[in-house]
């Protein structure tokens, strides 16, 4: 039988793998959040969330809204690649009932702008320096990140004991060291928004290995976390 004899499927008839929705398996760095742990990580960061918020819009008196982004998991290395250089980095000890350590970071545009607000100025920050902060304004910035400390530890404070402090500060990504490039780590994004055309980010990040009391115990039904969630933000709202 010639080629021209043969008969071809109709267009659509076949399904390839080209149709179907693959998702990479990644066997060096396998997934660890159950979708459980997902949800009440979710419902923790959005309690945070909503705390910064408040205290950002008093602390720098004008109205600042706080969303989540994201929260997920990725090596150390994709992390510290996700922020700027130079950057405005917080190292944080969690206490010693939890272990080890994470990163509170402010984008530069973020940390600059919650100085301007803080010296007088207005926060509308055009043409970000280009440099690392100043002795002065890393102090500035630093008492804005330790009142949001202890805003981390009561949203977690139903699954961690947590007892965050600042233990250090850092320019240059590279200089991190609270982990190893390939560890995995739990990163949460938050866009902070200080302007109607303004847009930045606070990031934190600390090792899975941290956590694990946490991603093992059996989760509290999550219906009860949502609910709890959502009659904090309806009070947000009165």
């Amino acid at each position: 039988m010639s080629p021209a004899n043969l008969e071809t499927p109709a267009h659509g008839a076949l399904s390839t793998p080209t149709d179907q929705a693959v998702q990479p398996y990644n066997f060096l760095r396998p997934p660890r959040i159950s979708k459980e742990r997902r949800i009440a990580l979710e419902s923790i960061f959005s309690r945070f969330a909503l705390s910064f918020q408040a205290h950002l819009s008093s602390r720098l008196r004008n109205p600042t809204d706080v969303l989540v982004s994201s929260v997920r998991q990725e090596s150390f290395e994709e992390f510290l690649s996700a922020l700027d250089n130079p950057c405005a980095a917080f190292e944080v000890d969690l206490g010693t009932a939890v272990g080890g350590q994470a990163i509170f970071a402010l984008t530069p545009r973020l940390a600059f702008r919650i100085l301007d607000r803080l010296f007088g100025g207005p926060g509308d920050v055009h043409g970000i320096p280009n440099r690392p902060l100043t002795v002065l304004e890393q102090t500035v910035v630093r008492g804005v990140v330790e009142r949001a400390l202890p805003l981390l530890a009561e949203a977690w404070d139903e699954y961690l004991k947590l007892a965050p402090r600042i233990v250090g500060f850092e320019s240059s990504p590279e200089v991190l060291r609270i982990a190893n490039r390939e560890d995995n780590m739990l990163a949460a994004h938050f866009e902070v928004r200080t302007g109607a055309d303004s847009s930045d980010l606070a990031l934190f990040a600390t090792p899975l290995i941290a956590l694990e009391g946490f991603l093992q115990e059996k989760s509290r039904p999550v219906v009860a976390a949502v609910r709890h969630d959502r009659a904090e933000r309806s009070a947000q709202q009165l």
